[in-house]
């Protein structure tokens, strides 16, 4: 084999070479707009996850700073209606038995 033929052999192994690193170059560059592409999916998520979170944070604010109060207002007028009903239902039953003694008193002495 000549020096000329071992040059070409050279020559063609490289550029076989070559070709395969430029298929390669490619596949990654490939691979890399993928993760770009994931990467830029990521952040948008990201991002939707930290407007939910904020809006989250503004409704535990106002549950807290607005509506707890309310509610807490309503229960206390539940349990001092209830206290007044306790005190209506005592004055009931001691009208109660004071109309049954007179019925009874009102029965003995008609049947005297």
């Amino acid at each position: 084999m000549n020096n000329e033929e071992r040059i070409l052999e050279i020559l063609t192994g490289m550029q076989t070479d070559i070709s395969g690193l430029k298929q390669g170059q490619a596949k990654l560059e490939q691979g890399q707009a993928k993760l770009e592409q994931g990467q830029a999916k990521l952040e948008q998520g990201l991002s939707e996850v930290k407007e939910m979170a904020e809006v989250t944070k503004n409704a535990v604010l106002r549950l807290e700073l607005v509506e707890m109060p309310r509610i807490q207002a309503a229960l206390d007028g539940v349990v001092a209606n209830q206290e007044k009903l306790k005190d209506h239902e005592k004055r009931i039953s001691s009208i109660e038995k004071t109309i049954d003694r007179y019925e009874f008193k009102k029965a003995v002495f008609k049947t005297t």
